[in-house]
């Protein structure tokens, strides 16, 4: 809940307190989950065994996931989102309320621009929308990211 008296007019202000109320209705949650679980073990007649966790114990489990190829390869077959943009925009919560269909919305970006190539959301590229039969593509010009490679992997 919002603040008695206090009105929020911009738009990333109410974004960060909605995810701050969310992370502490979820932080809430936890600890009552954590409370519930503790009375649940204090009733349980077995004692539970803590130790600490000694780092030198894994120093010598293997290394990076790049030493064995089957590791690799199976890193290969990893699906990763790919997404365009095309433009930004900053609206009000009142503008974007009032959308109707046909409402127009103007994007940062002149036409015949690049268009951003997003990978897990990171931007790694741009290039040219293009039609390829009935769907919209990208043509990539220009590589951001050199360092995405399979070395680095």
């Amino acid at each position: 809940a919002m603040p008695q008296g206090v009105a929020y007019q911009d738009p990333l202000t109410l974004q960060l307190l909605n995810q701050m109320q969310q992370s502490q209705t979820q932080m809430l949650e936890l600890i009552r989950d954590i409370q519930g679980g503790k009375n649940k073990e204090a009733k349980s007649s077995e004692p539970s065994l803590i130790k600490p966790l000694n780092s030198r114990e894994f120093e010598n489990e293997g290394g990076g996931a790049g030493e064995n190829p089957d590791n690799r390869e199976m890193l290969m077959k990893v699906p990763l989102e790919i997404s365009v943009e095309i433009g930004r925009t900053r609206k009000l919560v009142k503008d974007i309320l009032d959308f109707t269909q046909g409402s127009l919305v103007v994007l940062d970006k002149m036409a015949g621009e690049q268009a951003d190539l997003y990978v897990n959301g990171e931007c790694i590229a741009r290039g040219d929308i293009v039609v390829v039969e009935e769907n919209f593509g990208i043509r990539i010009t220009e590589i951001l990211k050199k360092d995405i490679n399979q070395e680095s992997l």
